[in-house]
């Protein structure tokens, strides 16, 4: 499938463009007020590893939800900062439904006088552990996989992918899968030119 024809078919089921990013477009249908769930990350995770040249691995960092309340109304203070004359003052307010939550991230401008002015950036995540992030790399193929910490502020998520001659994706084919893509929220990949290498002839690694 092209990418205009999967546009068209996200666009035909109700899908809306949530964010261009450098290499990719992320789509997502707003009837169903939701991003995320496991089964999408094992595809993200599968398309990953179809992207890995063998022997060579991939590496994700990632919050430590395990560590997090995830439950309620949270406020998460980012401090405040002086530019330019004046003060901004950020934070964050989480609102958790399920493992899901709401996001607001607000920027408020003080310039010193009787009001402020505010902006609001808002968003949707899941607040997934990384054991379940983990199990999800060995089901999508990946080997090895273990979590690195004190490397980075964050968790760091390693897997690789085998010798040559092995399976090209982990594990049985799920149930019910098949060729038409999941119209609730996915990313497109932007194509980018072949980069050809001796010797290889496959896709580099992501």
């Amino acid at each position: 499938m092209k990418r205009h024809e999967l546009i068209a078919h996200l666009r035909r089921h109700g899908c809306a463009l949530i964010r261009e990013g450098r290499r990719h477009s992320w789509w997502g249908n707003p009837a169903n007020n939701r991003r995320f769930s496991d089964g999408e990350l094992l595809q993200a995770f599968e398309q990953m590893f179809v992207c890995t040249r063998p022997g060579v691995g991939g590496l994700l960092t990632v919050r430590d939800y395990d560590r997090e309340e995830r439950a309620g109304v949270q406020i998460k203070p980012y401090g405040a900062r002086d530019v330019g004359g004046k003060r901004y003052l950020i934070f964050q307010v989480w609102d958790f439904d399920g493992p899901c939550y709401d996001l607001a991230m607000s920027f408020v401008e003080d310039q010193g006088g009787p009001s402020c002015s505010a902006r609001v950036v808002r968003s949707r995540y899941y607040a997934v552990g990384t054991g379940t992030l983990l199990a999800l790399l060995e089901r999508a193929g990946f080997r090895d996989v273990q979590r690195l910490d004190g490397r980075f502020y964050q968790p760091v998520l390693l897997g690789k992918r085998g010798s040559p001659g092995g399976s090209i994706r982990g594990g049985p084919p799920r149930s019910g899968e098949s060729g038409v893509p999941d119209s609730r929220a996915l990313t497109v990949t932007h194509p980018s030119p072949a980069r050809p290498e001796s010797g290889r002839d496959g896709p580099g690694p992501c």
